[in-house]
């Protein structure tokens, strides 16, 4: 229960801080796609900087879980999009407009598509989710990872699609264990944001065949990363046993 005490204090923490830079930055008119940029490297770096760094896997291994991660996400956006806008209409959501591919400053996109996905990973499914399922259970600290991770994006459709990739997000890091693979399929999703639009309109496969690229790219990466966990060994024998005459 500390553990998961101590998650929650983390969690509301950053919230206080990034709404407190968004508010000043409101206030003082500044750039709202730098502010971004400039509030969550700062998280970003300290989660990173005081995480307990574990050998579990090379980083040969590692890069190959983030690049299966980038390319199943961006494989599949169209198929999220789809599934995304159905269920909010479907709960009596308003539809919105269009966003363009290419949209927003690059200072937002860099913050959106690099710093977030490393962010909002460790924050969320390395260090909340690490710390609830012992309390929780695997299934409710799932589901409480991700209610917490789509609350900060307000607007109703973001609050949405946040909640249903963070169910997939949590499912897979408990499922593979991999950090990196889960950054990578955040890091796929933004960037096909970014690069084919919302909803998608170019570069852009199918909403089906969009849907089985993801699933197979998620299932290659989590059968890599339970391949290349390394199996616990017989524990040592301590040597006053292995002294005591036979």
């Amino acid at each position: 229960m500390r553990d998961a005490a101590h998650g929650f204090v983390l969690v509301f923490f950053i919230w206080s801080l990034l709404a407190s830079a968004s508010s000043i930055a409101q206030s003082q008119r500044l750039d709202a796609s730098g502010v971004a940029l400039i509030s969550l490297l700062a998280p970003a770096v300290g989660l990173l900087a005081t995480r307990c760094y574990r050998r579990d896997r090379g980083p040969c291994h590692a890069g190959a879980l983030l690049l299966l991660g980038v390319l199943g996400g961006f494989a599949s956006f169209p198929g999220w999009a789809a599934a995304i806008a159905a269920t909010g209409l479907a709960l009596g959501l308003e539809p919105v407009g269009a966003i363009g591919p290419g949209a927003g400053r690059p200072t937002l996109w860099i913050a959106t598509i690099l710093l977030a996905p490393v962010f909002e990973e460790v924050l969320y499914r390395e260090r909340l989710l690490s710390a609830l399922r012992p309390a929780m259970g695997s299934g409710f600290a799932i589901a409480a990872t991700s209610v917490l991770f789509a609350i900060p994006h307000l607007e109703p459709w973001r609050v949405l699609g946040t909640l249903l990739v963070g169910l997939m997000l949590g499912s897979a890091m408990r499922a593979s264990g991999s950090l990196a693979l889960c950054i990578g399929f955040h890091m796929g999703l933004n960037l096909a944001g970014w690069a084919c639009g919302v909803p998608p309109v170019r570069m852009a496969l199918t909403p089906e065949t969009a849907a089985l690229a993801g699933i197979g790219g998620l299932a290659a990466g989590i059968a890599l990363a339970r391949w290349t966990r390394p199996r616990s060994g017989p524990h040592p024998v301590p040597r006053s046993i292995e002294a005591l005459p036979a």
